[in-house]
């Protein structure tokens, strides 16, 4: 078993071996397991940094009808609407409420999944496995500009293979992690066009496994990337658990704490999203 399962206590630091990252600070997102309360808790970038346990104050966002939530970083804050498709942008201010709320975008109930990774980048999963790129370039102020003329470009396919439920995230600069779960293996992906949506990817567009022991068979939910490599995953009993892939450019098995998880939070049943642009890599 990969000994990112494992909860490390002796206190032992992060220690960096291919790559590190700088971290802002940030917020971690979480909503209740029936999906309509939304809360955010505040993170240092220092916290972020070395995996210590979350330091800001939890903010209650709102409560919406049963809705599907991804972040896109900076205060964004995505919903899609499962039955109607429509793809709703909200704006969260320093209290920890809506500023700005509009619809940006239909038809979204068509994916398995999405996800975000920087830069207004949206990332969609069809049933049949195949992966599509969006860039929202009205991220900022919740505009519907999209590029391609909000046309989804195809940049991948045969995810349905790999992927058992919705467990596809991004820890930055277009490195794409599925999970499998039934067999809990981490698989590792860097998509090199996720600027300009062009399908190239690293190592031949095939993975590199990098852990396993994740997944809900595990006791482990959806994990949340915050960039440079940082992963935070709520596991059984709501602990909230903090990862450092520091082989996120390269799919190199190269783990913060020698693999071992941090807790850094309690009290956090159900999904928690990150944000993909609190980390950048040096």
């Amino acid at each position: 078993m990969f000994a990112a399962l494992l909860l490390a206590t002796d206190g032992r630091a992060a220690v960096a071996t291919t790559a590190n990252a700088f971290c802002r600070s940030s917020h971690v997102y979480w909503h209740d397991p029936s999906g309509t309360s939304l809360s955010r808790y505040g993170v240092s970038g220092s916290a972020i940094q070395t995996g210590a346990w979350l330091d800001g104050a939890r903010q209650f966002v709102g409560e919406w009808a049963p809705v599907d939530f991804f972040t896109g970083g900076d205060g964004v804050v995505y919903a899609i609407d499962q039955v109607s498709g429509d793809l709703w942008w909200y704006s969260i201010g320093a209290d920890g409420k809506v500023d700005h709320a509009t619809r940006v975008g239909t038809g979204w109930n068509k994916f398995a999944e999405v996800f975000a990774a920087e830069a207004g980048v949206i990332y969609g999963r069809r049933g049949n496995g195949d992966l599509l790129w969006f860039m929202h370039e009205g991220y900022w102020d919740g505009s519907a500009s999209w590029a391609n003329g909000g046309v989804g470009r195809k940049v991948g396919s045969g995810f349905a293979d790999v992927v058992s439920f919705p467990q596809m995230f991004s820890a930055g600069e277009g490195s794409i992690y599925t999970i499998d779960s039934y067999t809990g293996d981490m698989l590792w992906w860097r998509h090199d066009g996720w600027l300009n949506g062009t399908a190239s990817w690293a190592n031949g567009g095939r993975p590199k496994k990098v852990g396993t022991g994740w997944g809900p068979n595990y006791g482990l939910s959806r994990p949340a990337g915050m960039g440079g490599g940082h992963i935070y995953v709520s596991a059984d009993g709501g602990r909230l658990l903090w990862f450092r892939h520091d082989g996120y450019r390269d799919g190199s098995s190269h783990w913060a704490n020698n693999g071992y998880a941090k807790q850094v939070g309690s009290g956090f049943d159900g999904t928690v999203m990150g944000d993909p642009h609190a980390c950048a890599g040096s």
